[in-house]
């Protein structure tokens, strides 16, 4: 593949994506690690956090103002994407392994070649169509027996999926006009605000997920990790958005299951 006019380097993009999903079970990990003692409301308000935090100094270094004046509301939704996708999948972690809640977000990539080629008019090539195609089934395959033993609990990362397809789209939307720090310190802002309204106005939501308790140092160290997981492999899958078609990277998240049986 050549680098075409439009700065694309699919052979990089492909690279990129493949090590942030290689590594992003990591934080999958400790966050099922942190939910047998931590309310996952808090799990998720530390990771984006601690997101904005490391983020900042480059913000300040770079000259960027804190919210995108471009597409505000389109960046206002990506955050909300992320914050829905790691809230639901950090969830049905406390009830089936990393490794088949990941399988079951396999539908993810099949929705965003879809959306690539009506919203963003990417043509699809007919691999692709079949790698997808046998992702979606194995997901069906791991999601069925889960949905049978644990109930709809089995559905949080299908739901999971379709948030996390919704972000990768406005990812690829945003990527060529919006510094990829900004975008990701905008999407921190959003899910920070947020969880934070959740604590005020709904702290008992499904059985108490908003509560919040304090930290000891062990649980503090786990989850500085975790932000710091999250913030550089969510920064590299933007990086990869602005070298490569969505519909392109979207079979390369399938790399993550390797990730996730090591992990699990």
């Amino acid at each position: 593949m050549q680098q075409d006019d439009h700065g694309q380097r699919p052979i990089l993009g492909m690279s990129l994506m493949a090590l942030a999903f290689l590594y992003l079970p990591m934080m999958d990990g400790i966050a099922k690690y942190l939910s047998q003692t931590l309310p996952i409301g808090e799990i998720v308000f530390a990771r984006f956090t601690l997101q904005c935090c490391f983020l900042l100094p480059f913000m300040l270094r770079l000259g960027l103002p804190l919210w995108p004046k471009h597409a505000a509301g389109l960046q206002f939704l990506r955050g909300l994407m992320m914050m829905l996708t790691t809230l639901l999948f950090f969830g049905g972690l406390l009830y089936m392994p990393i490794a088949d809640a990941i399988s079951i977000t396999f539908i993810q990539p099949m929705i965003v070649t879809v959306i690539s080629a009506i919203w963003l008019g990417e043509v699809i090539r007919w691999r692709r169509v079949s790698s997808i195609l046998i992702g979606f089934s194995g997901a069906m395959l791991v999601i069925q027996p889960h949905f049978i033993t644990i109930g709809w609990a089995a559905l949080l990362p299908f739901g999971a999926a379709i948030a996390f397809a919704l972000y990768i789209i406005l990812t690829k939307r945003l990527a060529a006009d919006v510094h990829p720090v900004q975008m990701q310190f905008s999407v921190g802002a959003v899910s920070v605000v947020t969880v934070s309204l959740c604590w005020v106005f709904i702290p008992d939501f499904a059985g108490g997920i908003f509560d919040f308790q304090p930290l000891n140092l062990s649980q503090a160290g786990w989850l500085l990790l975790l932000g710091f997981i999250a913030t550089s492999g969510h920064l590299i899958i933007v990086y990869a958005m602005q070298k490569a078609p969505a519909s392109l990277l979207a079979p390369i998240q399938y790399t993550e299951i390797i990730g996730a049986t090591m992990i699990g």
